[in-house]
């Protein structure tokens, strides 16, 4: 499109001159995509890495690792911690 000023330009302009796509249509669809098999997250495995972490490091390393499957992790590792205080609270209340 020439630089015209925009005075002179008429109002179907843009609309009559269509830019056409840099990309041809048939070069996207014959374009081979890699496929990548997605293995199915071990959550045993994800959860052991929690005993040598923080809690905030932890957290961090499930985002980068499991993103998908963040709430789903967390979720686990807090019902685990809360599971070992419930049973610590209850030797404590035994041994009173």
């Amino acid at each position: 499109m020439s630089k015209v000023p925009l005075k002179q330009l008429s109002v179907n302009t843009f609309e009559s001159q269509r830019v056409a796509s840099p990309i041809k249509k048939s070069a996207i669809i014959k374009k081979k995509s890699k496929h990548v098999e997605e293995k199915p997250l071990d959550t045993k495995a994800i959860l052991q890495q929690s005993t040598r972490m923080t809690t905030n490091e932890f957290e961090t390393f499930v985002q980068t690792t499991a993103p998908d499957e963040y709430w789903h992790i967390m979720a686990e590792f807090y019902r685990t911690k809360l599971e070992d205080v419930t049973r610590e609270n209850q030797q404590v209340e035994y041994f009173q």
